[in-house]
């Protein structure tokens, strides 16, 4: 009798109720903002290269990171190293541009 199909009919509606819902559960730029300035930046890092070169750009960027927000009291900030990179950060043979 109808030539729509049950999806057409079921789905436009479906499709609205869904969009409507991921609009109010979606924090407005003021909100968003709001909770990110209550507390620090938090920040992860990671490095698992073997390479020296690519472990003290990280490091250097770390650094970077922590003066652009104002301090080390302003970020939260972690780093997070495995595999072959953590030789680069064994305490005894640790390259000394990496401590800085």
């Amino acid at each position: 009798m109808f030539n729509t199909s049950i999806l057409q009919r079921v789905g436009i509606p479906v499709l609205a109720l869904v969009a409507m819902a991921a609009f109010i559960a979606h924090p407005t730029q003021a909100q968003a903002h709001e909770s990110f300035s209550e507390g620090k930046v938090k920040v992860l890092y990671h490095v698992d290269s073997k390479d020296p070169a690519v472990a003290k750009y990280a490091m250097a960027l770390i650094n970077k990171h922590i003066e652009a927000e104002g301090g080390p009291d302003k970020i939260d900030l972690k780093l997070v190293v495995h595999g072959p990179a953590l030789l680069l950060f064994d305490k005894d043979t640790i390259d000394p541009e990496l401590k800085k």
